[in-house]
């Protein structure tokens, strides 16, 4: 099973990270996301980084033509934390959000 420290407690990780895969050394949370337009993937990407900024946690993001690579842990624990929980549910969220961006046809 997999684990994740909290307040130096070894806690389950919840099913809320389904879609995140768990990556080992250092334990971290990764997951692909999937754009069929560039723009897509600019306003996900820009939403994120703001969102980063607010949460004052980064992750690790690459960008690949049309996906973007993202893996999120708590750098000084070197494992995944109750942040980084928050972390995936919020760029879940901004994914989700960000697939029913209307634009307008050229």
């Amino acid at each position: 099973n997999a684990f994740l420290i909290k307040e130096q407690k070894r806690v389950p990780i919840t099913p809320e990270v389904i879609t995140w895969k768990i990556v080992t050394d250092p334990e971290r949370l990764m997951r692909r996301f999937e754009f069929k337009s560039r723009q897509r993937l600019i306003d996900f990407l820009g939403e994120v980084l703001e969102m980063e900024n607010e949460m004052n946690h980064n992750a690790k993001i690459t960008i690949d033509h049309m996906h973007i690579d993202i893996e999120v842990y708590t750098k000084s624990i070197d494992c995944v934390t109750e942040l980084d929980l928050e972390y995936t549910q919020t760029v879940n969220q901004i994914y989700e959000d960000v697939s029913h961006y209307g634009y307008e046809s050229k």
